[in-house]
């Protein structure tokens, strides 16, 4: 089997992949894409427990109905038998956050310094396409999907936008899809001839949800 050559695909991957943001989504392409939403990770707290907490929140998402019930957002329905009796109930994923004292130190010292803080967020920023996605999916036309879901246009078949934006809200996290980072990759027929074909991109977008799990997407 005739592999493609990795190191050619890192060389050129700047001319397909896009980063976004709502600073910048006026550039984005008016082209068929995959695309995925992603966690900014900006300190939203001078507490690191509680920053890293509020992140780890938006991934507990669990959709239980169609459109993700805001009170069922984070408890997925089991059933078990014990003694010849089925019991029901809820699991409920708890966070692990723990903290060493020396980083909590290193971590006060580094807020405290203006150009360290700098630095560090800067990095930290960049370091957000380290997460999983949020949501993927694919369209004919990125730049109109991304106003699509920023903006409440159809609230029956913006399912995304719906789902973050209440959650954020049920997991007091200051952050709403206009926040979030939308990295894209140009599939049209001007870039690869595979992807003329719509069912190319349809395999492409199952592939990768069930490579990554992202907690917003369809099941």
């Amino acid at each position: 089997m005739n592999s493609p050559n990795l190191s050619d695909v890192w060389r050129n991957v700047s001319s397909r992949i896009g980063f976004f943001t709502k600073e910048t989504c006026a550039a984005i392409p008016e082209t068929a894409g995959i695309y995925g939403w992603f966690v900014p990770l900006w300190i939203l707290s001078d507490d690191l427990e509680e920053f890293i907490d509020t992140v780890k929140r938006l991934f507990d998402y669990e959709p239980v109905t169609p459109l993700g019930d805001i009170e069922e957002g984070q408890r997925v329905p089991v059933s078990a038998i014990f003694s010849s009796q089925i019991v029901s109930g809820y699991l409920k994923r708890q966070g692990r956050t723990s903290i060493s004292p020396d980083k909590l130190q290193l971590w006060d010292a580094m807020l405290t310094d203006e150009g360290a803080r700098k630095e560090f967020e800067i990095v930290l920023m960049e370091a957000s396409l380290l997460n999983a996605p949020l949501y993927v999916g694919k369209t004919e036309n990125l730049k109109d999907r991304y106003f699509q879901h920023v903006n409440e246009r159809d609230p029956e078949r913006n399912v995304f936008h719906n789902r973050f934006q209440r959650f954020s809200r049920f997991v007091d996290c200051p952050i709403s899809v206009s926040d979030l980072l939308f990295v894209c990759i140009r599939t049209s027929s001007d870039t690869t001839t595979v992807f003329s074909d719509s069912r190319s991109s349809d395999l492409l977008e199952h592939v990768i949800m069930n490579l990554v799990n992202p907690p917003f997407s369809m099941r």
